[in-house]
């Protein structure tokens, strides 16, 4: 992977694919440009947190790491996490999220395993929460938390 400071140079060996999910086009456009441009990773954009499963199913095995945002409609980013865990317990994940109100906090901090990003972020914190689990060697499994999405809603079941 290059430098922090190496934006603008070229990539060396095969670009990992990463999955990011946000409802936000304009910060999921800029985290996109960033992750392209400055990590030359090849980019799957999602809306929501469905769409995003939808696709890590589709290419299940390709993904290298996930990037989503925290709170989106349909599925949560802690909702995402699980469901991909379930299908691949090695894959890394990185929540993101704006400020969050009390009991959005309170929900993402029972995810305090999976490491956060605040947004909105720079190029430099964006590499340093990436870059890291992109070239970790032995992957460790995620464990599911108390917070689970079906711990608090009762759902099991999503539709495709």
């Amino acid at each position: 992977m290059p430098g922090p400071h190496d934006f603008n140079s070229p990539r060396l060996g095969p670009a990992p694919t990463i999955l990011l999910a946000d409802d936000e086009p304009t910060p999921r456009a800029e985290a996109a440009r960033l992750l392209r441009g400055g990590l030359g990773c090849h980019v799957c954009e999602a809306r929501d947190g469905r769409q995003a499963f939808r696709i890590f199913r589709q290419h299940t095995g390709k993904i290298r790491l996930v990037l989503s945002d925290f709170i989106m409609p349909l599925m949560d980013g802690g909702e995402l996490a699980e469901r991909i865990r379930d299908l691949d317990p090695k894959v890394p994940i990185v929540l993101m999220s704006a400020p969050l109100s009390d009991e959005a906090a309170e929900l993402l901090a029972g995810y305090s395993d999976l490491p956060f990003l605040p947004k909105p972020f720079t190029y430099l914190e964006l590499y340093r929460a990436v870059v890291p689990l992109l070239n970790r060697g032995s992957r460790q499994p995620w464990r599911r938390t108390t917070a689970s999405w079906r711990n608090r809603s009762g759902r099991d079941e999503v539709s495709s």
